[in-house]
């Protein structure tokens, strides 16, 4: 799962570094390298947003396990 995980927060981290190279002068005059990058951007933008989402679920998961831990109530587990 670690490197899922490793894989998955590089292409996140390349996020910013295309977002900035599709406001080039030099990549906005060239219509095959926007189109690229606007598809590679679109793509790591939905990998982010997917993987946010994955993020925010496992922490809500963890916390959830936390709470049926400490219930003393057995119809509650």
């Amino acid at each position: 799962m670690k490197s899922l995980q490793r894989a998955i927060e590089s292409l996140v981290a390349q996020l910013p570094e295309v977002e900035q190279s599709l406001g080039a002068p030099d990549v906005v005059s060239d219509r095959k390298k926007f189109k690229e990058l606007s598809i590679r951007y679109s793509y790591l933008s939905d990998v982010s947003t997917a993987w946010v989402e994955y993020e925010k679920l496992t922490k809500d998961l963890k916390g959830i396990h936390a709470l049926l831990k400490e219930e003393k109530d057995e119809e509650m587990r």
